[in-house]
């Protein structure tokens, strides 16, 4: 039960997404840039920052990503943006696409609940990891 508190708790604490537009201008830009994403802390920032979004709703991103209309949308883009490292698959796929690793936004990974000195669940926001598109 008290699992349960600490991850409801969690969820919502310490989150503003006022706090990802400079990080998110900064790391891509603003304007008409096309993103491709899987995280819905993200989504109010590109609409802030007029970036044209692919939001990746039902977690496509882990298999979904080797099939053939995921990568059309991907090769139609300029920006994929990952929460946490993505892995070795993701990785050799965006490479063949012509995407290449930028940078990590927000390395730290923002806010962590604490109690007592305990730190428990997920940060806030990101770490991010940034890939451009270098074949359009």
């Amino acid at each position: 039960m008290a699992g349960t508190t600490l991850s409801g708790l969690s969820d919502r604490f310490g989150k503003n997404p006022l706090d990802l537009i400079e990080p998110a201008r900064a790391a891509i830009g603003g304007g008409p840039v096309q993103v491709f994403m899987e995280e819905p802390d993200l989504y109010f920032v590109g609409g802030t920052l007029g970036w044209k979004q692919f939001y990746c709703f039902d977690s496509c991103w882990g298999p979904g990503i080797t099939k053939p209309l995921l990568q059309q949308l991907l090769l139609a883009g300029d920006i994929a943006i990952f929460r946490g490292k993505p892995d070795a698959l993701r990785q050799a796929i965006l490479e063949k696409l012509g995407y290449r690793f930028e940078t990590v936004m927000l390395p730290d990974g923002g806010h962590q609940s604490s109690l007592f000195g305990w730190n428990y669940g997920p940060r806030t926001y990101g770490p991010y990891y940034i890939y451009h598109h270098f074949q359009r």
